[in-house]
């Protein structure tokens, strides 16, 4: 069990773990593997380009009392996220949808009620994700793509 008592301890053990996970991704991308993992590939991706990047995300679909401080934390480092909201989220925090925008962090759809997407059809899918694109896009003017 793990226990950050402070923030930037928080957060440096997250860019530690995303810059760990970058840097494999890059190592097995670039020719790093060796000849005999190259010839077990199972799944049909034989290369990739990759840029020096790395991608705070954070779901929102529940509570919402930590959003402006992960905004903070991150713009302090100069950086941006992405906050992947459901459309009860939206509904409960358009005020705080606005701010995200505003303070140049982006916003990505994370579906309207969080169901198992893979278990519903087609129909259910699309307005899934067309009812939360519509909400964003009300309140911010961006259509999530």
């Amino acid at each position: 069990m793990l226990i950050v008592t402070k923030k930037r301890t928080l957060f440096t053990l997250i860019v530690a773990l995303i810059t760990a996970v970058a840097l494999t991704i890059t190592l097995a991308v670039s020719g790093v593997v060796s000849a005999s993992a190259k010839e077990k590939r199972l799944i049909p991706i034989y290369s990739v380009d990759v840029e020096k990047n790395v991608a705070l995300t954070f779901d929102c679909a529940w509570g919402a009392t930590k959003t402006r401080s992960i905004m903070e934390e991150v713009e302090k480092h100069g950086y941006k996220c992405t906050f992947f909201v459901t459309g009860f989220w939206v509904d409960a925090n358009p005020e705080l949808i606005k701010e995200i925008c505003s303070r140049g962090h982006q916003i990505g759809n994370h579906s309207e009620n969080h169901p198992h997407l893979s278990k519903v059809d087609k129909e259910i899918l699309a307005q899934e994700i067309d009812l939360v694109n519509a909400k964003i896009e009300r309140l911010t003017g961006i259509r999530p793509t």
